[in-house]
């Protein structure tokens, strides 16, 4: 089984237990990895910049697993904002990767729970 964790923040300093996530992955080797998407980066080699797109997309994510049906496929697991949900959903819907496959962490007014 393996494990991708993709962060999405304004900096790079609004990256939550970025420290543990980089020293688990380092830990754990080639069954995780993660990744940030900053829209804001400070430094300018910043890899990952902007908002989610299909482009980021299809750089980050495999796509041959975001179409699958099986167990064995991408599960996306959204929390932000209401704007950055839809956003992103609908991004990953447009590559194949819905219904089941995505869940959606929010209230009703938006703020992550």
């Amino acid at each position: 089984v393996s494990t991708q964790s993709t962060w999405a923040n304004h900096t790079e300093a609004d990256i939550l237990l970025r420290k543990e996530l980089d020293a688990l992955a380092g830990e754990v080797g080639a069954s995780m990895s993660v990744h940030y998407i900053v829209t804001d980066p400070k430094s300018p080699l910043w890899n990952l910049r902007g908002h989610i797109t299909k482009d980021i997309i299809e750089e980050v994510f495999d796509l041959e697993d975001l179409g699958k049906d099986d167990t064995k496929g991408m599960f996306a697991a959204i929390c932000g904002p209401k704007r950055f949900n839809s956003g992103v959903h609908k991004e990953l819907a447009q590559e194949g990767c819905f219904g089941g496959k995505v869940h959606i962490f929010a209230t009703n007014d938006g703020k992550a729970q």
